[in-house]
């Protein structure tokens, strides 16, 4: 028998295993089991932070990591700001969308997000047309000049992500999209049907949401 065969034979046995000691026994489950037992996994036992506190630290720290590269990455294309590249990039992707959607799309403040609109359309990178199936909506139309500005940053984007992400491999750079689109999708769906307005209110959602 060649080793992978006993590979085969030995993730079986630990299968069987986990079936034996888990409810909740079913092959996605068991992969999570598996690659948090694994040696890549450490755990800082010393944490100073509760789970909650340092989940949210991690992501926040990594925004402002992807926040300072895509700076240096942006300012010699004349961008203003990290708004403006990825609103740009919105109209790009959504294909003409109207003024709300594109706010919406990117969480933004409406006071903000208008003012993003505005510089976009000073700079002659977006215009705005009136949408003819509702004459009270604007539609975003990007512009040669715009996708020119876009074709220009990509590259540099990329660039400042790979230094965000550089010490994940590839299979650890999926599994981490995997989950925090997981979390994404999750949160738009939730937003898109609820307006709250406090903590509280958001609690009591997410409340119904988890025992579904």
């Amino acid at each position: 028998m060649d080793k992978n065969s006993w590979k085969i034979i030995e993730l079986v046995q630990l299968f069987a295993k986990y079936v034996e000691e888990q409810n909740d026994c079913d092959i996605d489950n068991f992969c999570r089991h598996r690659l948090k037992a694994s040696s890549h996994w450490k755990k800082e036992d010393d944490h100073p932070w509760p789970m909650e506190a340092a989940l949210g630290r991690t992501t926040g720290r990594l925004s402002r990591f992807a926040d300072i590269y895509s700076k240096l990455a942006l300012r010699p294309l004349g961008f203003n700001n990290i708004d403006d590249f990825v609103y740009l990039m919105g109209v790009y992707r959504m294909k003409n969308p109207r003024k709300g959607e594109l706010i919406f799309e990117h969480l933004s403040e409406f006071s903000t997000g208008m003012a993003t609109i505005s510089r976009l359309v000073d700079r002659g990178w977006i215009r705005e047309k009136k949408d003819p199936d509702d004459g009270r909506s604007i539609r975003l139309h990007i512009t040669k000049a715009g996708e020119k500005k876009c074709m220009e940053a990509l590259p540099r984007m990329k660039r400042a992500s790979r230094m965000v992400f550089g010490p994940l491999s590839e299979e650890e750079r999926e599994l981490f999209l995997w989950l925090g689109g997981k979390i994404d999708r999750r949160h738009t769906t939730v937003h898109e049907q609820n307006k709250c307005q406090t903590l509280e209110e958001w609690e009591q959602v997410w409340r119904s949401e988890l025992k579904e």
